[in-house]
Order: C-alpha cells, then structure tokens, then sequence
C-alpha cells in the first residue's frame, strides 16, 4: 500500500515552474456541484475550484489549473482582475495560495492569457470565490495504489488505484492534468481500472484527479502509477 501525496506548504512562493500536486482544498464548501459544468471556466480551459471557505485555504493549495492543454504552458499573464492577496499566478497557468493569512473573503473574476509551447494564446475568464469561515470538518481523501502494476501480471477490469474518502461515497472524479496509463480509464468513484490490456506500455504516469465526495468535498490529487514489464523486476 503506498500513498502518493505532496502538498506544497512553504511559507514563500517557490521558484519552480511545476509543482508536484496531491492534496488541494479538502474541506470545500459543501454543496453538490457538477463538476463538469461549475468547475470550468466557460470555454472549459481552466479548472477552478467551487467556493471555499476561508479557513479551509492552506499554503499550496491550487485554486486554479489549466485543464489538459494540448501543449505544455510556458506563459501565463492577468489581463484583468485582482488576484487574491496571497494568491500566486504560475508561468504554467496554476494559481496557488503563496499565504493564507492574507486572503480575504470576496469574488474574484479573472482574465488570464496563457501560450503554451506551440505558441497558442487562449483567453480565459473565470471567478474565484472566497466565503466566511465555517465549521465544516473535511477529512482528507487519499489515493492507495491496489495493485502490483508489471505487465503480464494484469487482468482488464482490475483495479490499478482507488480513491479513499473518509466522508463517504466520491460521486464525481475527473482527470484535469498529465495523464493516466494508456489502456486504463477513471471511474465515475475515482477507481483507475484496466480497460484494454493491449494498449499498456511501460512507464511511470502522473495524472491531476479531482474527486467529489458524498458532502460537497473536493480534493485534488497528483496520482503516481508506475506500469513496469516483468523484466524489470528481475533486474
């Protein structure tokens, strides 16, 4: 059983460009949202997150992330708007809170111009939602990885990893960043499974899950899978 989970907690903004994502905005407010239709910018560019409490933010969380652009982002500009105070716009396009004490209740509508590798610009427009505090206990879901991942050791249908979340049933999962093994596919519950063992190729995937339980609760996780052919273990 192995958890996969970093969570940026540093004082200071880093100076890196991309961040190794796990946990994000556990505790959000507890409202039964589709992810597909209110989590999205309206041309569907960026994931943002549903309104979250103000007691809820932690210094790494993302409130923000280009959802599986075509081309890795190298730019990403405001246009218009005001960030959060304590909130961090990333040159890939991630908004992160930098410091929590510093972020105030509000609505924060956004224009952010990203280009990607290839030159691309997309315009995005978005609102942030920052409300009172509440009292709201979330407890933090984790992913478990169920199986041992070597080629020729797998069945379709088997479950590679799994979402646990102590505050019931996850209703919606959706994947946001990077990408899942090839063969595989991500469950309504968050499960990744085997679909097409033919198409499994070797190598180590990160894949940006986010999961929303049975009471409103969002979580955002950088899921590891690594696939391995049987010649690796021997070696």
């Amino acid at each position: 059983m192995q958890y996969l989970k970093t969570i940026i907690r540093n004082s200071r903004l880093p100076k890196v460009y991309l961040i190794l994502l796990v946990t994000l905005l556990s505790g959000v407010a507890a409202q039964k949202r589709p992810i597909d239709t209110v989590l999205f910018s309206a041309n569907g560019f960026y994931y943002r997150t549903p309104p979250i409490s103000i007691n809820h933010l932690n210094v790494g969380d993302i409130l923000a992330a280009p959802y599986l652009p075509k081309s890795n982002i190298i730019s990403a500009q405001l246009t218009d708007g005001k960030l959060p105070e304590g909130a961090s716009l990333f040159p890939n396009g991630l908004i992160v809170v930098s410091q929590n004490e510093t972020i105030e209740v509000g609505h924060y509508p956004l224009t952010i111009t990203t280009q990607d590798q290839q030159d691309n610009q997309t315009t995005t427009m978005l609102t942030l939602e920052i409300t009172e505090a509440n009292n709201q206990v979330d407890q933090e879901a984790i992913y478990r990885l169920e199986s041992k991942p070597i080629i020729g050791g797998l069945a379709e249908g088997e479950v590679l990893a799994r979402p646990i979340d102590q505050d019931g049933t996850i209703k919606v999962a959706k994947c946001i960043m990077g990408s899942l093994p090839p063969g595989t596919q991500l469950t309504p519950d968050g499960k990744i499974v085997i679909a097409d063992l033919k198409l499994l190729v070797p190598n180590i995937y990160n894949a940006g899950i986010v999961t929303v339980d049975q009471l409103g609760g969002v979580t955002f996780f950088m899921v590891t899978v690594p696939i391995k052919a049987s010649e690796d273990i021997r070696q």
